[in-house]
């Protein structure tokens, strides 16, 4: 019951910091093209991390998002100075919070 309730809550995009307010975190596929992120996230397991570890996608990194096919397609990101296809799937799972360009 308790991993039902979990589940609904990230789905929803609400995660709870301790002392703060309900922070919104979005999923790679919620962002929108050309904004500026940071990973806060992987909801999946070790071979999904390593996967995404080995693509230069982890916690903390910032990317942009430049694009994402129609329906279900792959998303396009940037870090730095490659550019990286995930499947919808994965994109799903990488929560990310967005970045100011101030």
């Amino acid at each position: 019951m308790v991993e039902l309730v979990y589940n609904i809550i990230l789905k929803m995009n609400f995660i709870y910091n301790k002392g703060c307010d309900e922070m919104v975190y979005l999923t790679l596929n919620q962002l929108n093209d050309d904004s500026k992120a940071v990973v806060m996230n992987i909801n999946g397991g070790s071979n999904l991390v390593k996967k995404l570890n080995a693509l230069g996608i982890r916690e903390g990194v910032v990317l942009t998002k430049e694009s994402q096919s129609f329906l279900r397609g792959p998303v396009t990101v940037k870090i730095g100075q490659s550019k990286i296809a995930v499947g919808y799937g994965m994109a799903e799972k990488i929560l990310v919070k967005l970045v100011d360009d101030r």
